[in-house]
This record gives C-alpha cells, structure tokens and sequence, in this order.
C-alpha cells in the first residue's frame, strides 16, 4: 500500500519507529516496508522502493505526493525536480509503476465542475516526466475505463461539491499487460480521499487452485444456518449418548460422530452459501449501478443526487462486504 499526506506528528512518528524498532521511517508519503530498500527521492513528497517481485524479478515502485500549497509553479517545479533527479542516474533505477496524490487532473472530465485550463506548465512537466521514465502517457485506471468517470476526492456539499480524480497509478507499457482488476474504491479509514487498486501479476507467477474447503463464516450470524447446525448438533449428541449406553466400537464411536456432524455442517453452510451470497452480490450491483448513474449525472446540476446516493451506497456496501 502506498501512503500519501500521512500527517504524522513528530511523537506519533517516534511511537511508530519505536515501535518497530527502527525497521520504519514515516515521512509525508509512505510504504510500509524496511528502510534499507527504500530511496529518498523527494524528502517527504516522493519515495521510491525496490522489491523482489513474485517472479523473481526486480520491481521498483515510486510513491509520491505532489505539493499545491504555493499553487500551479510548486507542483511544477515538483515533476521537474522529480524528473531531474531521474535524469541524473542510471536507466536502470527509473520506477515500473509511479503511484500517488498527484494533485491535479489531466482532462475535464477527471474534475468537477469539469474545468482543466489548457496552459497549465504543471501537466506539461509532468508529461516530460512520464516520457523520461518511459510511462504509459494514460494512467491505468482510465487506460481501463476510457469514458467512465469517477473521482478519488471529494469537498464540500452541494453548489459547493467539488471533486476529482488526484490520485492515479501510471505503469510501463511493458508492465501493463500484468496489471488487471483497476479500481476506485473506499480506503475503509474516514478520509477525503478514495483509493485506487490494482492487482499485479508476472509472467511466471504459479498457478493457484481452489484451495481446501472453508466454512464462511459471515454466516455464522445467520439464523437459518445457526438453526440448521443446532439440531445437527443435538441429532448428533443423541447419537454419542446412545453408543455410551451400548458400548463404543471401532466403527460406532464419539469420534466418528464428530466427523460426520463437521461435514454436514460444511454442507449446510455450503448450500446456505449459494441461496444468500447471488442475494447479497445482486444487492452490491444495484447500488454501484444507481451510484454510477449519479456520477454521471453531475455536469447537469444534480450534485445533492449524487452526494446522497454516495452516503447511502457507500455505507450499505460496506455492510455486505463486510458479510462476505
């Protein structure tokens, strides 16, 4: 996970370190992982860390957070440094993927109300940057989506709402075939600010199974089922009196009956699965549908429409994720 606008104050910083024994250290941008693989690019606005991937392979991963306190020049100046500092050393430690709070939007229709002023030296600098590092010059998200709009921050409420999509994920066209699943989707924290996901993949990255079977349990909370296992449970209690009155034999035993009312357990809990779960997955749909739909409804006025499907949407999703 890459961290921008952490906001640590210098005792919590030192808690966190202290904590960890030194293995972290917490800017104004952050990843969580050990120091010595980490490269100070910008101090507290751009790090850049080097990973083994799962292929074996070397990544390396730039995470950072444009400035805009100073207005336009600053973020400017900001993607020049940036490109300057890239400039100056070997090829081969340019980023993969560069990741952040850039600040600012590149066309209209990633900010509302939808203005993006055509001379601005901020988006020209940072197209120099993308262009040294070798970066695809769309970002993977509207790469994915190329008409859909959706935003990652949000201010105000009503004729005051203003949003836009800051935070994006830029890869390497050689990287790109990997990357799959983008999304825009809630940090789970109370933030201003959505997150942008993706999942990567590699060449050689191992086949995964199914797996071993796992009792959901979302559902142990459900009443149908916790009624279900009970009477398994008694039917199967009965049966562990009977055999202490006639006596235990290798084939008629308390241990037998456990195995057996685990498994019928599993198959109740599978079968409850597959009535709630197209339910629940439905329900999910429906909302982010209506959400969509409200999104796509803001050049025409109807701000409080969407602010209010984003409250309701937002929270009753989060509910069913939680379930499943």
């Amino acid at each position: 996970m890459l961290l921008q606008e952490t906001h640590l104050t210098e005792s919590r910083k030192t808690e966190v370190q202290r904590m960890f024994g030194g293995r972290i250290k917490k800017e104004g941008v952050a990843i969580v992982l050990n120091k010595k693989l980490v490269k100070e690019v910008v101090k507290g606005r751009a790090i850049q860390v080097k990973m083994t991937w799962c292929s074996g392979e070397e990544k390396r991963i730039l995470c950072l957070y444009a400035p805009t306190s100073e207005g336009q020049s600053e973020g400017s100046d900001f993607f020049k440094q940036l490109s300057s500092f890239y400039e100056q050393i070997d090829n081969t430690e340019a980023p993969h993927i560069v990741a952040g709070d850039f600040n600012n939007v590149e066309a209209p229709i990633d900010r509302f109300p939808d203005i993006v002023r055509a001379d601005d030296r901020l988006l020209d600098e940072l197209g120099l940057l993308k262009q040294w590092l070798g970066l695809q010059p769309v970002d993977g998200w509207r790469r994915a989506n190329p008409t859909k709009r959706d935003f990652t921050f949000t201010r105000g409420k009503g004729d005051q709402l203003t949003r836009a999509r800051l935070d994006r994920i830029y890869v390497k066209e050689s990287e790109a075939i990997w990357m799959r699943d983008w999304r825009i989707t809630p940090a789970g924290v109370k933030t201003d600010h959505l997150m942008v996901m993706v999942e990567a993949s590699a060449p050689d990255t191992p086949v995964v199974g199914k797996g071993r079977p796992v009792f959901p349990t979302y559902l142990l909370k459900d009443a149908k089922l916790k009624a279900q296992m009970k009477a398994s449970s008694k039917r199967a209690a009965d049966r562990v009196k009977d055999i202490e009155k006639r006596g235990r034999t290798k084939e008629d035993n308390a241990q037998k009956v456990l195995v057996e009312m685990k498994r019928e357990w599993l198959d109740l809990a599978r079968a409850r699965e597959k009535a709630v779960v197209p339910r629940l997955l439905k329900e999910i749909r429906t909302r982010e549908e209506e959400l969509e739909a409200a999104k796509a409804d803001l050049p025409r006025g109807t701000q409080r429409r969407w602010q209010r499907w984003r409250n309701v949407t937002t929270t009753q999703s989060r509910k069913t994720e939680r379930m499943l």
